[in-house]
């Protein structure tokens, strides 16, 4: 078995235990690497002049990610920064108090065992990410490209003591997004196109789920379109 890709970064603000804010789940950009690196305590007992006893317990991992960019929504739900303006391009406004909350963070991986092509998601059930260092450089006699790269701190949940979920293998990149999706409370993605329109109330004859559009997921609640906890749109499948 080898792993040979890596995709769809999703984030979930994390509420309670297995509790997630299903209108604000999104996909963070997109992935060009991430690491988990778990980190534990350990303790010997030596008894008539030899290792009696070893034990060795999760503390908490260290987790790494490195995207193509940050969606304005991340400077909020990731980090506790303030956003000021409304529409696609607002302001944001880091203090000095900011605090990141913490959330849930899921991916997936590309794999090849005997020659066949699988797909696996990883969930690390609650995270707290940090802002990474940004480095700007002037144009040379190549491109270079500067991508963001967010570090945080993976912890157990305090009544089931989980920190992360691999789920099994599938074949499709979008079975295995859906599972990413179940983990954070909601059903199965929905392939259907959305178009935006005017709120139209109780006349939107969208049923509550969960959905996805291109690189976006939706949370349908009662009669509309809950995207990034404000805009709406109506649902019609392809």
């Amino acid at each position: 078995m080898a792993y040979f890709g890596l995709s769809k970064p999703i984030i979930a603000p994390w509420t309670a235990d297995n509790t997630y804010a299903a209108g604000q789940i999104f996909q963070c950009g997109k992935l060009t690497e991430t690491s988990v690196t778990p980190n534990s305590k350990e303790g010997s007992l030596y008894a008539d002049n030899g290792l009696a006893e070893y034990v060795r317990e999760f503390t908490d991992a260290d987790v790494s990610t490195t995207i193509d960019q940050l969606p304005y929504n991340a400077a909020t739900i990731l980090f506790g920064h303030t956003l000021s303006g409304t529409g696609t391009n607002p302001t944001v406004i880091h203090k000095a108090d900011d605090s990141s909350p913490y959330v849930g963070y899921g991916f997936i991986v590309d794999k090849i065992e005997s020659n066949v092509k699988k797909y696996q998601a990883c969930v690390l059930l609650k995270v707290k990410f940090s802002e990474g260092a940004q480095t700007y450089t002037t144009k040379g006699d190549s491109i270079t490209f500067g991508t963001p790269a967010i570090t945080g701190k993976a912890v157990a949940q305090e009544s089931d003591n989980k920190w992360k979920i691999v789920s099994p293998d599938f074949t499709t990149a979008a079975e295995a997004y859906n599972w990413v999706l179940t983990q954070f409370g909601g059903g199965s993605a929905d392939p259907g196109t959305y178009t935006e329109v005017t709120p139209v109330g109780t006349e939107n004859p969208s049923a509550e789920g969960w959905y996805v559009k291109g690189g976006s997921v939706y949370y349908l609640t009662g009669d509309t379109v809950i995207i990034d906890g404000t805009e709406y749109y109506e649902r019609t499948v392809e």
